[in-house]
């Protein structure tokens, strides 16, 4: 059973939050690992979809590895190679699969609320290692360009700088989010970082690539949100209940405009847009495993905002208002997470599938062109270091 649109209108029906709510005028916290905006006990009833496990892949853990394994032969290739173009194909290539597969996990949990501690170690490492790997990239990007004669199409240099030029924002952003909780950064330090990497990625928003202008336009609307400028995100992002070009990054972005509206402490209509979302699935994906999948994450966003909408009317005396909101809370729990699952039939939720496309794919044979086979110098860049980075993505458990 589906909550009918009503049921948010009756739970929240003698607060007037505009009247009693002050805008914000603090740096936002980042998607909280805390008791206010999802119990521990949800993080451990559900599970992220398999459905883009490779075959023989059959639970989180063994995807982890499988992850883990492909970093780890694009980074020994990388290794062996002394050849500057090769080198910055692998490069590119590494720093991709980081970002857009091996991060997913972690981001994908984060962003529906249902993230670790572990989790967001995990994100730190990918992120920091990728963004080591982006400067070593351009270096050796400098070096061609300084080369006597050309090493590389110019066609091709162009498109290795596009790449960078989405990826390096796609990780300052991932290493703020983690940065957040990990080390309580300064929340100045902090806005500065989202701010600048949602700058740096406004030319992907025109990108042809439908995949790659939605993936921008998700991360540059969560930066901006975390960088105190939720007015900005909302200009950015699609209404709530608008088709899905790029139906994944699409998808998140719909319940990312949910946040960015209640960022200003006015929780009763992104709710309402949170559970009308839920009813759009239906509309939005063709198969039913897929349409209760996405369902369910918008029901975590759901609560998660239930539950700050609770915090605040709490805070301010509101008793009958929040125990109305707690009892939509529940409603929705036993809507869409059952109690007492066995571990292998928990629930499945919706996930990215990559925090960012796949646009660098490592080499399969050697260059063709006799100058392509140019040698890094001795005193030429290295990869940073892959092994904290490239850790399994387990599942939260």
């Amino acid at each position: 059973m589906l909550l009918g649109p009503m049921m948010i209108v009756c739970c929240c029906r003698s607060v007037q939050l505009a009247s009693i709510e002050p805008a914000a005028t603090s740096l936002p916290s980042t998607f909280p690992a805390t008791a206010a905006a999802g119990p521990e006990s949800l993080r451990r009833s559900v599970l992220l979809t398999g459905s883009q496990y490779p075959e023989g892949i059959t639970d989180e853990a063994a995807y982890g590895s499988y992850l883990e394994d492909q970093a780890d032969k694009i980074a020994r290739r990388l290794e062996s190679q002394s050849t500057l173009s090769r080198r910055v194909e692998l490069l590119l290539a590494l720093c991709n699969w980081k970002l857009a597969r091996q991060a997913e996990p972690f981001a994908s949990r984060l962003l529906l609320d249902i993230a670790s501690r572990r989790d967001r170690t995990r994100l730190a490492q990918l992120s920091r290692s990728a963004v080591s790997d982006i400067q070593v990239a351009r270096e050796l990007l400098k070096q061609l360009e300084a080369a006597p004669a050309a090493l590389v199409p110019a066609e091709t240099m162009a498109d290795w700088e596009r790449t960078l030029s989405i990826l390096a924002p796609v990780a300052k952003i991932m290493a703020a989010l983690a940065e957040a909780d990990e080390q309580g950064a300064p929340a100045d330090e902090l806005k500065h970082q989202w701010l600048g990497a949602a700058s740096d990625l406004a030319a992907a928003l025109e990108d042809p690539r439908a995949e790659v202008a939605a993936a921008a336009r998700l991360w540059q609307a969560v930066a901006l949100r975390l960088g105190g400028r939720a007015d900005r995100a909302l200009k950015v992002l699609a209404p709530a209940l608008s088709p899905l070009r790029a139906p994944r990054y699409d998808f998140f972005s719909r319940l990312e405009r949910c946040r960015a509206v209640a960022a200003e402490e006015m929780y009763v209509a992104p709710i309402a847009s949170a559970i009308r979302i839920g009813h759009q699935c239906g509309e939005w994906f063709k198969d039913q495993a897929t349409t209760a999948d996405a369902r369910r994450a918008a029901a975590l966003i759901q609560i998660e905002l239930c539950h700050r909408r609770v915090e605040k009317l709490t805070q301010e005396g509101h008793v009958r208002e929040a125990a109305d909101t707690q009892r939509l809370i529940a409603a929705i729990r036993t809507n869409q997470f059952p109690t007492r699952e066995p571990p292998d039939q928990r629930p499945t939720v919706f996930r990215l599938g990559t925090v960012v496309p796949l646009l660098a794919i490592a080499p399969s044979r050697p260059p063709a062109t006799a100058a392509a086979t140019t040698s890094v110098p001795a005193s030429a860049p290295t990869t940073g270091p892959t092994t904290a980075a490239t850790q399994p993505g387990g599942q939260t458990h």
